[in-house]
């Protein structure tokens, strides 16, 4: 099992809370995140690395954002900073 954790909330903009949680990988993080119940934005973070951003839609529509607007993948990205700005 691998360490995961969520940045849930009702809206990009506003205040996001961090959910730490196991998963066997990636892939089955992203499954759970996606049936996050609660939230219309997600960020899924596996340590410092961002694995993806999401908006709900509609009760089974998440549409994939950017990882951070005009950033090369595979940057890391970190949930602490204000910003979060990659390096």
């Amino acid at each position: 099992m691998h360490a995961f954790h969520l940045l849930v909330g009702p809206s990009e903009t506003s205040e996001l809370q961090r959910v730490d949680f196991e998963a066997v990988g990636p892939e089955h993080a992203f499954q759970i995140a996606r049936n996050e119940s609660e939230a219309a934005h997600i960020e899924l973070w596996e340590g410092e690395l961002l694995l993806a951003r999401m908006s709900r839609l509609d009760a089974n529509v998440w549409k994939l954002l950017p990882l951070i607007p005009d950033t090369a993948v595979g940057q890391i990205c970190r949930p602490t900073d204000d910003s979060r700005s990659c390096h």
